[in-house]
């Protein structure tokens, strides 16, 4: 039986969003969804570092590690102060972090 744990978010691409009515403009300024999965590649996850960081999000990876065929089965990561941990022994299928930059909100799921 697999053990996932679910503390946490990681991603690969940079999506905008915003509920509503709202327009676009204020979803690509104060909405980000961001998405992580078994195959987001390093390169990805150091982007995902930097997009961050020019949001004025303290972020780290502390750990990332991959099974044999190169899937993401395991990150930690600090955030705003806080460690977060995700692990699937199978592969993080996804991850999502919804960031609201206005009010300075993170959830994931």
């Amino acid at each position: 039986m697999n053990r996932v744990k679910y503390h946490s978010l990681d991603a690969v691409k940079i999506l905008y969003t915003i509920p509503g009515k709202e327009s676009e403009e204020l979803s690509i300024d104060y909405y980000d969804r961001i998405h992580i999965n078994v195959d987001t590649p390093d390169s990805q996850l150091k982007a995902y570092e930097n997009r961050m960081e020019k949001l004025g999000i303290d972020f780290e990876f502390k750990t990332v590690k991959r099974n044999s065929i190169g899937q993401l089965y395991k990150l930690s990561f600090n955030m705003n102060g806080r460690n977060y941990k995700v692990s699937d022994s199978d592969g993080i299928e996804e991850i999502i972090i919804h960031i609201n930059n206005r009010d300075g909100i993170i959830t994931y799921q």
